[in-house]
């Protein structure tokens, strides 16, 4: 699990909620994106994982608290939900992180461009001549002999003033996307787009969505649940709902992969819906958006995966999120967040990369 600070946990205390933590302080800000509740352990004679399978928020206290009456112990805390976990138990860390991967899923198998330089800059897509300013980073790879893989295409070639609208390509920035796209293949780097569970109330398919039922629905009626989403309202996906992975995956088909895009950016996927008695389809057994949030990404990163994996059946894919839970490394990469720009965070965002699965409590 990726969490702020050092890597050594104990007499510390980490709230689990997944939350869009923009500008975040990287030795300090808790919660940020994704939800994995698990610790890892180590002692001279045995290392051991406690993971607790509970998708609601939850509180781990590493030795924070103490009490007169009682000796040093450690506290876990959720919202709602059983207390459902799992021990592993091994001679060293290594013993224990392998046991929790037989558990939760291993790691994707990228393709070997996925291993290279990334280049992404929200400048581009969010000028007027986007797609100009996209075809001169090419240039400028080739100019000073930069060697670049992928570019990592932000939420800007959506937008309408200024407002990000997923699936819908503003042809006034980007007139000719296939072109686009095509010359960063013959340039050797493949595109991934950004792309967001949220649709904005004015989005030009906001009726059609809401009309079919596919967005979560309020606490007390039958209309889309609205939350403050980047510059407006808006209502998010609501991925138990077989139809709407339908839908979205439609939409990741036709609306970026048959443009030649080549993976799936999936961001903003927090969930911050702020009523959290907000109703999910559940697949068929509603259920509170407070006791799945997590899950959320998960079904939506899967969804994407599969819309790839359906397109381009021979090829390795390669995705990334930027939320999620245990088991989202079957699926999907993942990167730092929206951190700062300062040596600090250097510091200990490299930290994080190293313990983004575990928390460690010695």
């Amino acid at each position: 699990m990726r969490k702020r600070g050092d890597l050594q946990r104990n007499g510390k205390r980490f709230e689990m909620r997944n939350l869009d933590a923009m500008g975040y302080n990287a030795a300090s800000t808790d919660p940020l994106y994704k939800h994995i509740p698990f610790t890892l352990t180590r002692r001279d004679d045995v290392s051991y994982g406690l993971f607790y399978d509970n998708l609601s928020s939850c509180w781990l206290d590493l030795g924070n608290e103490i009490d007169n009456y009682h000796t040093a112990y450690r506290r876990w805390q959720a919202e709602a939900g059983d207390i459902d976990y799992y021990l592993f138990t091994g001679k060293r860390v290594l013993d224990v992180t392998k046991a929790f991967v037989r558990l939760t899923g291993k790691t994707l198998f990228g393709p070997k461009w996925s291993l290279g330089y990334s280049g992404s800059t929200m400048h581009y897509t969010d000028a007027p001549d986007a797609q100009n300013q996209l075809m001169n980073f090419i240039r400028l790879c080739e100019e000073h002999a930069i060697p670049c893989d992928s570019f990592q295409l932000s939420s800007g070639y959506t937008s309408i003033n200024g407002k990000r609208y997923v699936f819908n390509w503003n042809y006034d920035k980007v007139p000719q996307p296939k072109v686009m796209t095509q010359a960063f293949h013959d340039a050797g780097l493949r595109l991934a787009a950004n792309i967001k569970p949220c649709l904005l109330q004015d989005h030009p398919r906001y009726s059609e969505v809401a009309e079919n039922g596919l967005f979560i629905r309020d606490s007390e009626t039958d209309a889309p649940e609205r939350s403050s989403f980047w510059d407006d309202e808006g209502s998010h996906l609501d991925f138990t709902n077989p139809q709407t992975v339908k839908w979205w995956q439609e939409g990741v088909t036709t609306q970026l992969l048959e443009m030649g895009i080549d993976s799936t950016w999936n961001d903003n996927n927090e969930y911050e819906v702020w009523d959290g008695e907000a109703r999910c389809h559940g697949f068929g057994k509603e259920i509170a958006i407070k006791h799945i949030r997590p899950v959320m990404p998960l079904l939506m990163m899967r969804a994407s995966l599969e819309a790839q994996q359906r397109f381009a059946p021979e090829k390795r894919p390669y995705l990334i999120s930027r939320s999620g839970c245990a088991g989202m490394q079957r699926y999907v990469q993942t990167w730092s967040g929206d951190n700062r720009t300062n040596w600090d965070t250097l510091r200990y965002n490299i930290r994080m990369g190293a313990g983004h699965e575990p928390v460690r409590a010695v």
